[in-house]
């Protein structure tokens, strides 16, 4: 198998999958090349993925011509905040607020105006509080990520404003308990 550093170097192998086995789940993961194990293991997380369709609005694009880099972070917390009131009953959603302590984002290539846009998000580790979050943002019927952005939020109570541990029935929500 070619090595992860020189596949991404390397435009010829953009498209190249590797596999591993989780013998833990006992399930065969396929991944794209670019990613860890640990990051194929979440790509492979349906269970906490969700996936929405934009359509770039004229206001969305910069001076170059493509998306602006502010529109994919407003599209990043979008994604976040959607996934939670899809997923969330009345009586969570009037007793927790999620808060995002961090963006990491990395802009791989750019969007346009007639792009159809497919952004997924899932979840990934969890430690008291804090729950990272991936989001792809890419053109839609292509499997490269234009937009990769990995962001942590903090869930807090509503009333108190002060954080509040992820507890079973919060990450039954999201089919990781």
């Amino acid at each position: 198998m070619p090595d992860k550093r020189s596949a991404n170097r390397n435009p010829s192998v953009k498209n190249l999958i590797w596999m591993f086995f989780n013998q833990k789940s006992g399930q065969l993961y396929l991944a794209p090349l670019h990613l860890t194990a640990k990051e194929s293991l979440i790509w492979n997380s349906f269970e906490t993925a969700r996936v929405t369709y934009r359509k770039p609005e004229p206001s969305d694009i910069d001076e170059l011509g493509h998306v602006n880099n502010v529109v994919y972070v407003r599209w990043v917390q979008d994604a976040a905040v959607e996934h939670w009131m899809h997923v969330v009953p009345s009586d969570k959603a009037d007793k927790f607020v999620w808060v995002c302590s961090r963006h990491e984002i990395d802009y791989r290539s750019q969007l346009l105006l007639e792009d159809e846009i497919e952004v997924r998000t899932w979840l990934g580790d969890y430690k008291g509080a804090r729950f990272d979050r991936h989001v792809a943002i890419l053109k839609k019927g292509t499997d490269r990520p234009a937009v990769q952005a990995k962001t942590t939020w903090v869930l807090m109570s509503r009333e108190t404003f002060r954080p509040q541990r992820i507890r079973e029935d919060i990450l039954s929500l999201f089919g990781k308990a």
